[in-house]
């Protein structure tokens, strides 16, 4: 078998067979591409290639900027294999319980149309938009103050915790900073992540952890490919993870779901580092030994970022104690963790489990109909940290390529007029606290328990759910996962 390419290399039968599997293949609008020799020179980075045996198509036309002149590069890389099929898991295997048991990648993600030549599709409406010169030099100028802002913060937030140490800055003040300052750099880490890795987001998309929440180390698949490609579909871990204190009883799932997630602070976290840093089916040990040009590792061999942000964490937590400020540094975590765990899920309707344009075949048209904008201070350049990054969520599903949240409140206007073009519902961004929080608050908080997936409710009334006693061994089960760090990202 040849590669379509101007130097064309014959493969020989023990490579072609070695090729043949998901193992070794990726896949493209039905086509098997073999990547293997690509991925030290992909421009967004290895990372985002790390699992072979995927359909790529959604992620392939929603994250380029001109996916058709990429598709004419990968053509040298396409091979003719007519038996393989693409992976029912797109997700690692430390990742499945996000997912239903009967889950197949291959039927519960859509097929979507992403004909370049369509005019009638969204997404080609809202890219062509966006090619304009004007627009891309205007975003490469509010990318960079995004940045700027980001440092600036960066070295306030450092500051304010030496002196909150030093000095004992009291509760009412250090509780809000740390809640919205966390938040606002969580939010600039999930940007870093959906850039070029690791040169355009790099070492600062550990941010993403900084809200007690994210695990930037799993954002390229958990998250870029997981969540943005298939939204609001079986495949989309949100549903999953953050319906998993759904089958907790009420009276306790707040306070199990925080010593879930201090586990996951104190000891968790480290466990899932060493695994996704030592098992061989781990992306990180299974390809380090793809090199670049330079000799350098293609997939980072080390992720020193998490290791460090995560250190620095628990190093907090533990010079808080010696200064005799752990209550306040638990009120700030329990704050800080409650604030974005209830935010995370607020651009999309995933308490009301319903599914808008699900049966379109328009990528673009189902995003603007699934996706929320957010408003809380009304100035949405401002709105970008407060609310993690959330609030221009429309543009940001269109545009996921973007590096920036500025950028996403820049392009907003664009993807505005592609819906009055198409004759698409607009609605107005919502209030984060007057009517997001509340609603979500009702359902995961105050809602009765029920099963993750199917939000099935378990017992007929509130006295059963909470005099049986399966519910509370669930309960045990469930915090001690997040001290072993499996079940909990």
């Amino acid at each position: 078998m040849a590669k379509t390419s101007d130097a064309k290399e014959v493969k020989t039968e023990e490579e072609v067979t070695k090729r043949s599997t998901p193992e070794h293949l990726w896949f493209i609008d039905g086509e098997s591409y073999d990547l293997t020799e690509f991925m030290p020179k992909h421009p967004g980075g290895a990372q985002y290639l790390v699992f072979p045996g995927n359909d790529l198509s959604i992620t392939f036309w929603s994250y380029h900027k001109d996916p058709v002149r990429n598709k004419k590069v990968l053509q040298q890389y396409k091979v003719d294999v007519p038996d393989a099929r693409p992976n029912r898991w797109h997700l690692p295997d430390s990742a499945k319980f996000l997912l239903p048991d009967d889950f197949d990648a291959r039927n519960d993600i859509k097929v979507y149309n992403f004909d370049p030549e369509d005019k009638k599709l969204v997404l080609n409406e809202c890219r062509n938009q966006c090619k304009n010169p004007a627009i891309m030099k205007d975003m490469r100028r509010l990318d960079k103050m995004f940045d700027e802002h980001c440092m600036y913060m960066r070295w306030g937030y450092i500051a304010f915790v030496a002196c909150w140490l030093y000095f004992g800055i009291p509760w009412y003040i250090s509780m809000p900073f740390f809640a919205v300052m966390r938040t606002a750099l969580g939010g600039a880490g999930h940007y870093f992540t959906h850039r070029p890795q690791p040169s355009g987001g790099g070492a600062w998309s550990c941010l993403f952890d900084m809200n007690y929440i994210g695990v930037h180390i799993t954002l390229i698949d958990g998250h870029n490919v997981g969540h943005h490609a298939p939204t609001m579909s079986k495949a989309d871990p949100k549903t999953g993870f953050f319906g998993a204190m759904m089958a907790l009883p009420r009276l306790v799932r707040v306070p199990c779901f925080t010593l879930h997630k201090f586990g996951h602070f104190i000891t968790g976290i480290f466990i899932k580092l060493v695994e996704v840093h030592t098992f061989p089916d781990a992306p990180l040990v299974k390809f380090s030994h793809i090199k670049k040009p330079d000799g350098s590792h293609a997939v980072q061999r080390i992720c020193w970022a998490s290791w460090l942000v995560h250190i620095y964490l628990v190093a907090e937590a533990v010079a808080a104690y010696y200064c005799g400020l752990k209550y306040d540094w638990f009120l700030q975590f329990f704050v800080s963790l409650w604030m974005n765990t209830l935010m995370v899920v607020s651009s999309h309707d995933f308490e009301c489990q319903i599914i808008f344009e699900k049966d379109t075949d328009d990528w673009g048209k189902f995003q603007l109909a699934n996706c929320l904008d957010l408003t809380i201070t009304g100035n949405p350049y401002v709105d970008c940290w407060f609310s993690a990054g959330l609030s221009p969520h429309r543009a940001h599903h269109i545009f996921p390529w973007q590096r920036s949240g500025y950028a996403n409140v820049l392009t907003t206007p664009i993807v505005e007029a592609a819906a009055a073009k198409f004759g698409l519902k607009w609605e107005a961004p919502r209030s984060l606290f007057g009517s997001r929080l509340p609603s979500i608050f009702k359902a995961y908080i105050l809602g009765p328990l029920a099963d993750p997936f199917t939000r099935k409710v378990i017992y007929p009334s509130f006295y059963e759910e909470h005099t049986h006693l399966a519910p509370y061994l669930e309960c045990l089960k469930f915090i001690g996962l997040g001290f072993t760090g499996i079940g909990s990202l």
